[in-house]
C-alpha cells in the first residue's frame, strides 16, 4: 500500500506496481496522479444569464461574495439586445438586490453615470437612453437579484466584478427560470480572469427534482448541461 498524505506536486506523474513472487513478476498498467496547485490570481470575473421569461414570471438570479464586501455591477439587458440580433427582447426590464427577504435596491432605467464603469470590466455599451436596467453596489455575502418586466422578452442579466483584485471575490452564482425545449433554454456565461492565465475549477450544476425537496413544484424532470468555450467548441456535457 502506498498512501501520499498531502500530494504535492512533486508527486503528480504515473505509478506502476509490480507484483512478484518465485514464479516470476507482473508490472500493472500505469495510473496517472495529476495535482492541482490553486493559482490565487485566477477569479470569477463576470457571470451571465440569458433566457425569456413571460410577462408574469421573475428570473431570479443569487450570486454571493466571500472574503469580504465587493462592488459588483449588475445589469438586466433587454431593448440593447437587438443591436446583437437577438429577436423578441424584453422591451423595459427591471432589477431589484434582496438580502434575504429584503429589498435593498431596485433599478428601471439604468443611470447614464455607469457609461464610464462598463468599459473598465468589458461590458459592451448599452444604448444611450435604453430602457435597459443597471445598478453598481457593495455585496458582501449572499444576495438575489430579481429581473422581471412589463411584458414578456428575453433578457440578459449580468454581474461584473469591478475593482482591483483583492481578497474579496465572486465565490458563486445561480439562475432560477423555466425553461422548455428549442431556443427557449437558459444559456449561464461565465469568464474567469487572471494576469498569469491560469485556470481554476468550477462545479456547474443543473438542479431540476432535487428542487423538489426544497418545496419547488413544476420543477424539470431530466435537465441537461453542456459547456462550450469562446469559440463555440462543445467541452463537455452531462
Amino acid at each position: 500500500t502506498l498512501t501520499l498524505a498531502s500530494a504535492t506536486a512533486a508527486d503528480a506523474g504515473d505509478y506502476t506496481v509490480v507484483a512478484s513472487n518465485s514464479a516470476g513478476s507482473v508490472t500493472s498498467s500505469a495510473a496517472t496522479l495529476a495535482v492541482y496547485t490553486p493559482n490565487p490570481d485566477a477569479r470569477l470575473a463576470n457571470l451571465s444569464v440569458r433566457t425569456a421569461i413571460g410577462a408574469a414570471d421573475t428570473l431570479i438570479v443569487g450570486l454571493s461574495v466571500g472574503g469580504g464586501s465587493r462592488n459588483v455591477l449588475v445589469r438586466a439587458v433587454g431593448p440593447t439586445l437587438g443591436v446583437f440580433g437577438v429577436g423578441g427582447a424584453m422591451t423595459d426590464p427591471r432589477l431589484e438586490l434582496y438580502n434575504g427577504q429584503t429589498r435593498t435596491f431596485a433599478n428601471d432605467d439604468w443611470p447614464q453615470s455607469l457609461s464610464t464603469v462598463f468599459p473598465t470590466v468589458g461590458a459592451f455599451d448599452l444604448a444611450s437612453g435604453s430602457r435597459d436596467a443597471a445598478f453598481l453596489q457593495a455585496v458582501d455575502g449572499t444576495r438575489s437579484i430579481w429581473a422581471l418586466g412589463t411584458g414578456a422578452g428575453v433578457v440578459l442579466v449580468e454581474a461584473y466584478d469591478t475593482g482591483a483584485p483583492s481578497a474579496a471575490r465572486l465565490v458563486n452564482v445561480s439562475a432560477r427560470n423555466r425553461v422548455g425545449t428549442g431556443d427557449d433554454i437558459l444559456i449561464a456565461g461565465f469568464n474567469i480572469s487572471s494576469a498569469t492565465g491560469g485556470s481554476k475549477p468550477l462545479l456547474i450544476r443543473a438542479v431540476g427534482p432535487g428542487l423538489a425537496a426544497l418545496g419547488v413544484s413544476g420543477t424539470l424532470a431530466d435537465p441537461k448541461l453542456e459547456i462550450y468555450d469562446s469559440k463555440g467548441v462543445k467541452v463537455v456535457e452531462n
